[in-house]
């Protein structure tokens, strides 16, 4: 994981984690499980099985092939959750490569939407959905988010996520080296999950006590949670 990639994270996160990939070791490790089962179900060879998964890729718009796709899976993917409204704000970092790239303007193709220039951000319409989702991209990676104003503070690099307290604690132990880095403010998550579960429970068929009883317990654990942290090595 390269912490300069979390720090870009929004520092208002209560909730976060990040991934740290090598597409090539990805795949070797991948590929013949892969392959062998793929081709046990269609009744063919791995090299066979490989064809057809790029035939797909290939018939749905995409330019890579599948190993080129799962090679291209290298580098920082991190994922955050911070408060927003009506909605927590969802924020996803994608890093740059030749084979992510060439995914993301594909999938932009489909949306009907423009691919951004470095430096800049575009609206990406989604279908049904009442919120925007902005789309920014530099030279390291692309940033797909619901936070309108946050995006603009990814392009501009600020950081400040590694400050927060639930960072710091997944840092200290044993954020160095760690492929897999993620922490999490829960009581923060709690409350402002709380409206949303209050909601889905005076709609479910339970009895008045028993949702009263859910409530306090939500409300008792928000009180009592802490900063949570997990780390892979």
């Amino acid at each position: 994981v390269d912490p300069t990639v979390v720090d870009r994270l929004p520092p208002t996160a209560m909730t976060a984690i990040a991934i740290g990939l090598d597409g090539k070791q990805l795949w070797a490790a991948l590929q013949k499980p892969l392959l062998g089962a793929l081709a046990k179900e269609r009744d063919c060879d791995e090299q066979q099985a490989l064809a057809y998964l790029d035939q797909n890729l290939t018939e749905q718009g995409f330019t890579v092939s599948f190993t080129e796709l799962m090679e291209g899976l290298t580098g920082t993917f991190a994922l955050a959750i911070a408060p927003g409204a009506p909605f927590p704000t969802l924020s996803i970092e994608i890093p740059r490569g030749t084979a992510l790239d060439s995914l993301v303007t594909t999938i932009l193709g489909f949306a009907n939407a423009k691919v951004p220039n470095e430096g800049e951000s575009t609206l990406i319409p989604i279908p049904g959905s009442p919120l925007p989702v902005t789309l920014a991209r530099d030279g390291g990676g692309w940033m797909l988010t619901s936070d309108m104003m946050y995006a603009n503070d990814w392009l501009a690099k600020k950081g400040g996520f590694l400050d927060l307290p639930a960072a710091k604690l997944a840092v200290e132990r044993g954020g160095a080296g760690a492929v897999v880095l993620g922490c999490s403010d829960t009581a923060v998550m709690l409350r402002s999950i709380i409206p949303y579960l209050a909601m889905a429970l005076g709609q479910a068929p339970i009895e008045a006590d028993q949702r009263q009883a859910i409530m306090r317990l939500l409300q008792t654990a928000t009180t009592k949670g802490g900063s949570g942290y997990m780390v892979v090595k």
